[in-house]
């Protein structure tokens, strides 16, 4: 049976964030599946020196490593790989309650633009 293609793309730029990149990736889960969509999760490693990648990975994110150093070439690798209709960026070192982006994914879906919060 064919996987629905995902709706949501969650993109997590990450540099040595073992000890939170998992729990921030499941909080994505729990967000997409509060929002009632598919979805996926992508951490961007921008050249961790600790078990970041694997972490994330074990948590069920797909993982785009990202040699070129900084937040923006972070953020555009994820993006240039994300398949969803909608974008919502996080951290990996849980600054963003994940769990709660259906609200934003709603208002994309009314017309939004852009949401923040």
């Amino acid at each position: 049976m064919p996987v629905a293609a995902p709706e949501i793309s969650v993109v997590i730029p990450c540099r040595d964030e073992e000890d939170a990149v998992g729990a921030v990736v499941d909080q994505a889960w729990e967000g997409i599946e509060r929002a009632g969509r598919p979805g996926e999760v992508i951490v961007v490693d921008n050249a961790s020196t600790d078990r970041s990648a694997e972490v994330a990975a074990e948590h069920g994110a797909t993982v785009v490593r990202e040699e070129r150093p900084g937040y923006g070439s972070a953020y555009l690798a994820g993006l240039a790989v994300a398949r969803g209709d909608y974008i919502v960026m996080g951290d990996a070192d849980e600054t963003y309650p994940m769990r709660d982006l259906a609200p934003f994914v709603e208002r994309l879906a009314a017309g939004d633009d852009l949401v923040m919060g």
